[in-house]
């Protein structure tokens, strides 16, 4: 008899409602359509879909012990090492155009640099503890300080380089932790 783990349905930096489309729903939707959300029929998904499909056609995978739930999970496990490749690919230009922000202006970068790493470290003294580097919650909470940092640079009406700055260091918090989620959704699988 085969085991296989099953990954969490749902990526770890949403909330169950939130930004993430229902897996199980995006799944039924696309199989009574017929359409392929990976681009077989001239239509690609948004990613998040595609990620939703992938990670649901796993689930079901795992739940069936014969050659079609084989099947499905060599399916899902390419879809994911794809979805995995262009996480990646995303967070490599995100990483390129805050790079390319900061140069642009340094001391604007230095600020937002400065900023959040008091903030990482207040939250650690109140906490008591460091996560380590590659710890899920370390990148959680980065976002988190960095959303913070974003909301209240909107509200006090600043200026839009910084603005910019902290968002696109957000988002490629965001896709280092999607391509490390995907990574190892499709580990699970193997």
């Amino acid at each position: 008899m085969k085991t296989r783990e099953a990954a969490n349905v749902y990526p770890l930096w949403v909330e169950e409602d939130d930004d993430f489309p229902d897996p199980r729903k995006v799944y039924d939707e696309y199989e009574t359509s017929g359409y392929d959300p990976n681009g077989a029929d001239l239509l690609i998904a948004p990613y998040s879909e595609r990620l939703a499909y992938a990670l649901e056609l796993q689930r079901r995978a795992s739940e069936r012990d014969d050659r079609i739930g084989d099947g499905m999970a060599i399916e899902a496990t390419n879809l994911l090492k794809d979805l995995e490749y262009e996480a990646q690919m995303a967070c490599e230009e995100l990483k390129e155009r805050l790079e390319l922000l900061s140069e642009q202006d340094k001391l604007y970068a230095r600020a937002v640099q400065d900023w959040t790493m008091d903030e990482i470290k207040r939250r650690i003294e109140v906490r008591g503890h460091d996560y380590d580097q590659s710890d899920q919650r370390a990148y959680l909470e980065m976002i988190d300080v960095l959303d913070t940092m974003v909301h209240e640079l909107v509200e006090d009406n600043e200026d839009e380089k910084l603005i910019t700055l902290a968002t696109t260091w957000r988002q490629e918090v965001e896709a280092e932790l999607t391509v490390h989620n995907v990574r190892d959704a499709y580990r699970l699988a193997a």
